[in-house]
């Protein structure tokens, strides 16, 4: 029997013994997604297989989630279906109320800071992130200009891409400390372009965390950043396509590497290090790749680093935006389905990098409090800073607590921006458009 949620119910969870889950049991797993073997923290147990995984956790309880109907024999059975009828284990279930989204303003701001500082705090996040906003406005047009002189084969672009890539390596060398923002990316540019430019940064930051020599750090952003441009040659209605595409189209669309390497192959100057990248993004370590069916070590770092953040901003920044994954999921559904295919050690490097809640992720605390990871901390990668929900205040001066400093405060769970109220969407207004930009890129 599956316990389902009633719309006029709230959720409420008990606390179960391993031994006690059965199939048919909504059930939570009180871990972080990286320590079990989990696509989802939530899920109805449906196999066996998955009572023996919950099993194996080695962990005392179990949240299991019942609806709280409104007639006392409803609940008397469910009580009954999750104890198994058994009187011993019914003592140790002990019931906790899943806290619904309140949007309530005493609910939605931290008790631990004073006013002064939450505007103080929020009055310099948003001069810094508006800062990157306008770099990044300024480099995607940059973009824009580099992607389409090297379509037609432009020596001056490739000369003006090689600067702009020196200046920005240099830059993210001498600043260690560079925050991630999160970035409203605008969607009047083609969407290849803001997929150049973030699978660019984020390549960067992967690399420099690898600590890679600045000429690698180099290659690897000269080839992130020209790395789709084959698709200047598919047609936009199949990027833009929205349905699954059929076999001759996926085909087509699989040979966006070989016409990249066809248009920088023209252009004599290109450097080697960065057309492999362009010909061999898709390659993967179990040889399942294309265009070449690489595998393991015929796969360079330089190649494995770009691959890595290319599916990434791919899943959150899907054609379709309803299948769009959260920053979130994104890194759990790396980790935990292409671990064969990519490079693990790098993939975990990734998320320290972006933190386990990476910038645009949607979050509940467990003040009941919503509100948008805006950027990760340097030290803790459970601990970001997050922008907090206020009907009291407008967005512009929205508390920005570091989870760091707010030690009684956790992340409860994350939240897909569809779900939320729409006072709320709009007041945090979580970008379409999942893109980043480091602080230190934007300084004179």
């Amino acid at each position: 029997m599956i316990l389902q949620r009633n719309k006029q119910s709230k959720l409420r969870r008990f606390r179960v013994p391993p031994d006690k889950i059965r199939k048919g049991m909504l059930v939570e797993i009180p871990l972080p997604w990286f320590r079990h073997p989990f696509w989802l923290s939530r899920f109805v147990v449906k196999k066996d297989s998955q009572i023996e995984k919950i099993r194996q956790l080695d962990i005392p309880f179990v949240f299991v989630l019942v609806s709280e109907p409104h007639e006392k024999e409803e609940v008397k059975k469910e009580q009954e279906i999750l104890s198994g009828k058994d009187a011993q284990a019914e003592k140790q279930v002990q019931p906790e109320e899943l806290p619904s989204i309140d949007t309530s303003p005493t609910n939605s701001t931290s008790h631990h800071l004073e006013k002064e500082e939450m505007s103080s705090s929020a009055k310099l996040y948003f001069i810094r992130q508006q800062k990157c906003q306008k770099v990044y406005e300024k480099t995607i047009n940059e973009v824009k200009t580099l992607l389409n002189g090297l379509l037609f084969f432009s020596e001056e672009s490739l000369h003006d891409a090689q600067n702009m890539m020196k200046n920005m390596v240099d830059t993210l060398i001498s600043d260690p400390n560079a925050m991630l923002f999160l970035i409203n990316a605008k969607k009047k540019q083609e969407e290849v372009f803001h997929h150049a430019l973030n699978t660019c940064i984020l390549s960067l930051i992967l690399a420099r965390a690898d600590n890679l020599p600045p000429e690698d750090i180099f290659t690897i952003g000269l080839g992130a950043l020209f790395h789709d441009i084959g698709k200047l040659r598919v047609p936009k209605s199949l990027l833009l396509k929205t349905h699954p595409l059929t076999k001759s189209e996926k085909a087509l669309l699989q040979l966006h590497p070989q016409f990249g390497l066809e248009i920088v192959s023209k252009i004599a100057s290109f450097p080697e290090g960065p057309k492999r990248i362009i010909g061999e993004h898709h390659e993967t370590l179990d040889g399942k790749g294309y265009p070449r069916g690489l595998k393991g070590d015929e796969i360079r770092v330089k190649t494995r680093i770009v691959s890595i953040v290319n599916i990434y901003d791919n899943l959150c920044n899907p054609p379709a935006l309803e299948k769009a994954m959260t920053p979130y999921h994104a890194l759990a559904f790396m980790y935990k389905k292409l671990g064969e295919k990519l490079d693990r050690r790098l993939v975990e490097l990734f998320i320290r990098l972006l933190g386990v809640y990476p910038p645009g992720t949607i979050v509940k605390l467990s003040n009941g409090s919503i509100g948008i990871v805006v950027s990760k901390s340097s030290t803790s990668p459970h601990k970001p800073s997050v922008m907090l929900y206020n009907p009291d205040v407008p967005p512009s001066k929205a508390p920005v607590i570091s989870l760091e400093e707010e030690t009684s405060l956790d992340i409860e769970q994350t939240i897909n921006p569809s779900s939320l109220p729409q006072e709320i969407f709009a007041y945090l207004n979580p970008p379409l458009r999942i893109a980043y930009m480091v602080d230190s890129l934007g300084k004179e």
